[in-house]
């Protein structure tokens, strides 16, 4: 089980986030650039997995998210201006659980069986 470092919250980044942040390092809410996207927004769905969002960006024919809108996202009756969308960035869970990667039990059975035939070999050998 994975859980976050503060405690509160493990932040997964979705294909449309950017791959690297502010820095060049790994993309994570602490390095995302605003400067380039707008500030993240937090969306707490109940009983299930919250979100963080950018607002009035416009999204390519590949679904990358491309950049903020010039000049504000929203019209003055305050609808969404055409191409713009709200596009989410991080999917925010308390923990997660990952599937065990390495059998140890069955690589010990494994070896134990070709060990004896190895070591026979090496000790003729040298």
């Amino acid at each position: 089980m994975i859980k976050s470092k503060s405690g509160f919250w493990l932040a997964i980044p979705t294909p449309s986030a950017p791959k690297r942040g502010v820095g060049g390092k790994r993309i994570n809410p602490s390095n995302f650039p605003e400067h380039r996207f707008g500030p993240l927004r937090f969306v707490y769905r109940r009983g299930r997995p919250s979100l963080l969002v950018v607002d009035g960006v416009r999204i390519n024919k590949s679904g990358r998210v491309e950049r903020r809108a010039k000049g504000g996202a929203f019209t003055k009756t305050g609808r969404m201006k055409q191409g713009m969308a709200t596009s989410v960035m991080f999917i925010m869970v308390p923990q997660v659980r990952l599937k065990k990667r390495l059998d140890v039990r069955r690589e010990i059975k494994r070896w134990e069986r070709r060990l004896p035939g190895l070591i026979d070999r090496h000790m003729r050998m040298g």
